[in-house]
């Protein structure tokens, strides 16, 4: 077996990873009539933290899938999002925040219809 090295990636293209992963979690939560923002320095954090220089970009997953998608199921099935709604990701004291706000009541009646 052979091991072929790769050139470190830059910021610029570990931020395209960060938005790949976003607009899949963006079309994953449009399925459910939930519209998702993230912001720049949340884009950061998570480009940060979901790089590693051995493993490159392959944390990624792992790290929206503990701060981001965990945080959602909850209110995805129980919470203020099952009739849809907005989930805004953003740096709150230097920690990524995740916050959920409920669709109005007639945007939810309409995507239940």
């Amino acid at each position: 077996d052979a091991i072929i090295q790769f050139t470190a990636l830059d910021r610029a293209t570990i931020l395209r990873v960060v938005d790949k992963f976003i607009i899949e979690l963006e079309s994953q939560l449009a399925d459910k009539h939930v519209a998702l923002s993230v912001d720049e320095s949340a884009r950061g954090w998570l480009a940060d933290k979901g790089f590693d220089p051995q493993m490159g970009a392959r944390p990624m997953a792992r790290v929206i899938q503990d701060h981001i998608k965990r945080k959602l199921a909850d209110e995805l099935l129980f919470g203020a999002l099952v009739g849809g709604g907005k989930v805004t990701v953003a740096m709150l004291d230097e920690q990524l925040s995740v916050t959920t706000e409920a669709a109005a009541p007639e945007a939810a009646d309409a995507a239940v219809v």
